[in-house]
């Protein structure tokens, strides 16, 4: 095989590459060549270069690249497990703070003192213009 020993140095570097686009290019199969000589490399020792592409696919091998790819399948999971909760726990703050009175009073107290509905009360609030009942009456 040749440039075998080309493709476990780049082999080597993409597992320790862990940029988001490297990891999902490994995850895919786009660099199963070069993992696989690395795999081959280290897993072996022989030092000598396989006959051909289809000698890499021996079990050991096999099973790393796989080993590896699972790896980065779950770091790609909790990326978005993570990022999936911080959107739920902005999402449950942001709630609690609607909730809330506003300082000018509650929802029924804003109502009767400007003469409006309790419902566009609470629109207002969610919209963040309550402020403005008070520039009208200014």
């Amino acid at each position: 095989m040749e440039n075998f020993f080309a493709e476990v140095l780049r082999g080597m570097s993409l597992i320790a590459d862990n940029r988001i686009d490297t990891v999902t290019l490994i995850v895919t199969g786009h660099y199963d060549l070069p993992l696989k000589c690395a795999l081959y490399q280290v897993g072996l020792k022989t030092g000598v270069a396989p006959a051909s592409v289809a000698a890499l696919d021996i079990p050991q091998v096999l099973a790393g690249l796989e080993r590896i790819k699972n790896h980065y399948r779950e770091l790609i999971r909790r990326i978005f497990d993570e990022a999936e909760q911080l959107d739920r726990e902005a999402l449950l703050n942001n709630m609690r703070k609607t909730n809330q009175p506003h300082e000018m009073g509650t929802v029924g107290e804003i109502a009767i003192k400007y003469g409006i509905s309790k419902s566009e009360v609470r629109r207002m609030k969610a919209n963040g213009t309550l402020e403005s009942l008070t520039l009208l009456t200014a």
